[in-house]
């Protein structure tokens, strides 16, 4: 027999991406800078502020400011992305954002770092509220499984890249002062380029245009409590799915310290390795969309992530600890590109950058419950107990996902 069948699903993926306009490979580079300076940023940032001599709890509440301005500015920036577009949005945070990580790297004090970085998280939300419905515009009912992928696999997957290359300024520049790699000055060599970074990711900015708005039918808007219910019912697994995740990716790092009496470099190589093979995960999406659609896809991949939770928790050995992490991780990847087609799908044009900024807020609500709560359940009965309750809010978010949408239309009306 031909294996033509077998192959159709990749065909349709690579005449998807062949197809992708100029539009689209514009919000695409933009992803893959920030997934370089969101992963440089997280390498460097947290150790030049500990060769600043300030203790964890200063360090958490700095890294907390730029959460909380996610949660403060993410439905305004929605609302005026609707309304005044959501390219202006975009190049108003995209061209503010390295001014600000410029001036992270020259403040001194507390105060300064925990408002600056407030600044910082703020401008930071205008990508993530707008280049989504953006990208989504910017591309067809046949391409936007496969753009998601790949935007995925640039803001995840290439993230270690943008890492490598912070740890190399931090280590070039310590050469070139004279200076050990941990000192202030060789770290602030590392926020200067991932500065620089973000200033490139800003160069396509102004040749971004913003796509004409079609309206999806030519039935009435929805009517508020119609459209309400339906982003509680968005809203509510996603809140319980960043809390599961909030509870297990936080700690994972310290997991395999702790558990496995492992030091920062294997640690570091085993979780690089499983952001490098997420986002390679998210290309495989389409395949799985092609077969199953977004919805079926999203829950599938998510509720077979929760078995490999469960194994982290249990795990004794780090031989299944680690092709758990692994294995949990890319399914993560590949559920994130059909969960967000799927998200712009349930709502009309001219309601999703506010959609997405609620998406905003219920993610960081989320990132920030899930820790807390994850450290009190340690306290109590260590990482087994912890990660066991995060695969339980993880399943409770995917079936709440399926149990509310199995059998609705495309969007609202």
């Amino acid at each position: 027999m031909p294996r033509q069948p077998r192959l159709a699903p990749l065909r349709i993926y690579l005449s998807a991406v062949r197809g992708l306009g100029r539009n689209a490979a514009l919000v695409l580079s933009v992803t893959a800078f920030r997934g370089m300076v969101i992963a440089a940023t997280s390498t460097v940032f947290n150790l030049y502020l500990y060769s600043l001599h300030y203790d964890s709890t200063a360090i958490g509440l700095i890294n907390a400011s730029g959460a909380l301005a996610t949660i403060v500015v993410s439905l305004p920036f929605g609302y005026l992305a609707d309304h005044i577009g959501r390219k202006a949005v975009l190049m108003v945070g995209g061209f503010a954002y390295p001014v600000f990580l410029l001036v992270l790297s020259l403040v001194h004090s507390t105060t300064a770092f925990v408002l600056v970085n407030f600044v910082l998280g703020g401008v930071a939300t205008a990508y993530w509220v707008a280049a989504i419905p953006l990208l989504y515009a910017s591309t067809t009912a046949s391409q936007r499984v496969s753009a998601f992928s790949i935007n995925s696999f640039l803001l995840w997957g290439i993230g270690p890249l943008g890492a490598l290359m912070a740890g190399q300024a931090v280590e070039i520049g310590a050469r070139a002062l004279h200076l050990s790699s941990s000192d202030p000055s060789a770290l602030r060599v590392g926020m200067f380029f991932i500065t620089f970074l973000a200033a490139l990711g800003a160069l396509p900015y102004p040749f971004l245009r913003e796509p004409p708005r079609h309206p999806e039918s030519h039935e009435p808007p929805p009517p508020l409590g119609a459209l309400t219910r339906l982003i509680v019912q968005l809203l509510t697994p996603d809140l319980i799915l960043a809390i599961g995740l909030g509870m297990l990716l936080t700690f994972v790092q310290l997991y395999f310290h702790v558990r496995f009496n492992l030091d920062a470099g294997p640690v570091g190589v085993i979780v690089g390795v499983g952001g490098i093979i997420s986002g390679a995960g998210a290309l495989l999406t389409p395949l799985i969309a092609q077969r199953w659609g977004n919805l079926k896809s999203a829950v599938r991949t998510q509720i077979a992530a929760v078995p490999l939770m469960v194994a982290l928790a249990l795990a004794g050995a780090l031989w299944i600890a680690v092709p758990a992490f692994w294995i949990m991780v890319t399914l993560r990847g590949m559920a994130d590109p059909v969960y967000t087609s799927f998200i712009q799908e349930r709502v009309p044009e001219v309601y999703r950058a506010r959609l997405t900024g609620f998406y905003s807020v219920t993610w960081s609500v989320g990132a920030s419950i899930g820790p807390v709560v994850s450290g009190e359940l340690q306290r109590r009965g260590g990482f087994t107990l912890a990660f066991a309750v995060a695969a339980v809010c993880y399943g409770l978010g995917a079936v709440l996902l399926s149990l509310f949408f199995g059998r609705s239309r495309a969007y609202v009306a």
